[in-house]
């Protein structure tokens, strides 16, 4: 019986061996609680940030996507970042870039395309940066381009305040709440004086009537 019970743990410990966990990043045996070596890890994560700058650097250099394809599918290998991870760093990266080069000046529209070009070559779709900040970024900057050069294309939307007279709406941003700052004047009296006894229980007041005025500031929601 013992003999017999030792051969069946010999065994189940020699199963349990091939089952153990296959690390995704080096495709080595991880172990018996882990998925992935910690310095697997961490080298895919310094990849990813290497991945990043790189496509970063590049919209602000002026370059397209095929110009660099072969050196980001370098560090994605070299790493062996995995694949469900390699477009979000891109878009990360993209999305910095274009916020950064964005800021430092205002953009024209070939300037505006050719880094909307970059994101659909890297095979991201305009759904996936619409909604980003970092794209509204860009919107914006070239919005001032076109304010700077006089070339206004009015703003076709919903405007929900009056403009004053000779101005031209250039960019909207729906759901926002706008609020304004404001004043607002309140005066507060009051009376001081003497007072002179007549008679037991009545007395004459000289009465002096003083009023100032309080100001507070409050925002005011349009």
């Amino acid at each position: 019986m013992a003999h017999g019970g030792t051969a069946l743990l010999a065994r189940s410990y020699l199963q349990g061996s091939n089952a153990m966990s296959i690390c995704r990043y080096c495709g080595q045996k991880a172990g018996w609680f882990s998925e992935a070596h910690e310095g697997c890890i961490q080298k895919s994560n310094q990849g990813i940030a290497a991945l990043k700058t790189s496509v970063s650097n590049a919209i602000l250099q002026g370059k397209q996507y095929e110009e660099v394809r072969v050196q980001l599918h370098k560090i994605a290998a070299d790493v062996a970042i995995p694949q469900e991870q390699v477009l979000p760093a891109i878009k990360d990266g993209w999305s910095q870039g274009a916020e950064k080069r964005s800021i430092a000046q205002p953009i024209s529209d070939p300037e505006f395309s050719a880094i909307s070009g970059f994101y659909r070559a890297a095979g991201l779709t305009q759904d996936d940066v619409l909604k980003t900040a970092r794209f509204r970024a860009m919107a914006f900057s070239l919005r001032i381009r076109t304010v700077l050069n006089d070339q206004i294309e009015p703003y076709q939307g919903p405007i929900h305040f009056n403009l004053q007279a000779g101005e031209v709406p250039v960019f909207g941003i729906a759901n926002v709440l706008l609020s304004e700052e404001q004043t607002r004047s309140s005066y507060v009296g009051g009376y001081s004086g003497t007072s002179i006894r007549v008679a037991s229980g009545l007395y004459y007041h000289f009465w002096r009537c003083s009023r100032s005025q309080r100001s507070r500031q409050h925002l005011c929601k349009r």
